[in-house]
């Protein structure tokens, strides 16, 4: 059944016209009320000033939500839209509504970081924008809404820990480079100084680095071998502890693999 308004019923002749214009002006309801329903003149009555204060703080409590990260907004939006299917809203006043919501939404979030902004402005603001040009009722802009911000909030979580996971490696990069020294540097004592899972410090570790944090610190105390080796007259037992090295066996054992010679035969060739 298709939608249809009806105006108050008359039997008089110049009152037809009155009639015929009013259930024109309560078919603007349909888009909040749905379709496949008779809508009455005298049903439709406009809500006051308080009811319509009312959605403007609604509006701003979700997006004072959405803005802090708290899941709230997600019962915020629901109810919002829940309401404005249940109210009397011709298709301008909720128009009007959602287009205060995105207004809204993008003044609140403009003082985030521009990779963030660029996401909301992307895979936000044209869906929810263009929804409001097609939509026949609350229903079809509340799961464009809906997925929009679900969407929006997913890519800003990813860029939070990839922003952390870069943190992360940098300081475990400085912490290696200031300690590789110490013969106890392990995934642990790294786990124990950041606060941080050790577990998760070695995927981020070797998808930032492409190695394993074994190698990766193996690399560096190598190079600093060498540069001893061949800048100074330290000797080799000496020079394998202060690379944090206890054993000289590991570190002939290390050295070997990543150069591809003995230490003893490596110094031959790089004398002061």
């Amino acid at each position: 059944m298709e939608e249809r308004g009806v105006g108050s019923c008359t039997s008089l002749g110049p009152g037809i016209r009155e009639s015929s214009e009013q259930a024109r002006e309560a078919l603007q309801y349909k888009s909040a009320l749905g379709s496949n329903r008779v809508i009455g003149y005298d049903e439709a009555v406009r809500q006051t000033e308080t009811e319509l204060f009312d959605r403007l703080q609604r509006i701003r409590a979700m997006t004072q939500s959405y803005k802090t990260g708290s899941e709230e907004w997600r019962r915020l939006l629901d109810d919002f839209f829940t309401d404005l299917g249940k109210g009397w809203y011709t298709h301008q006043e909720i128009v009007n509504l959602t287009n205060y919501m995105i207004f809204t939404l993008t003044k609140e979030l403009s003082e985030f970081p521009a990779d963030y902004l660029a996401i909301w402005k992307q895979e936000a603001i044209g869906p929810m924008t263009r929804v409001l040009d097609t939509f026949d009722t609350v229903e079809d802009i509340r799961q464009v809404f809906s997925s929009a911000l679900y969407g929006v909030e997913t890519r800003w979580k990813e860029l939070r820990e990839n922003r952390n996971n870069r943190n992360l490696v940098h300081s475990i990069k400085s912490y290696i480079e200031e300690h590789f020294g110490n013969p106890d540097l392990s995934l642990q004592l790294l786990s124990e100084e950041c606060g941080v899972n050790k577990s998760y410090i070695s995927r981020v570790f070797k998808d930032e680095f492409g190695e394993n944090f074994v190698d990766y610190v193996a690399g560096i105390r190598i190079r600093e071998a060498k540069r001893l080796m061949e800048g100074t007259e330290l000797a080799i037992q000496d020079i394998a502890a202060r690379v944090g090295y206890v054993h000289y066996f590991s570190f002939n054992r290390a050295f070997k693999k990543a150069v591809g010679l003995p230490p003893s035969d490596f110094r031959k060739g790089h004398t002061v």
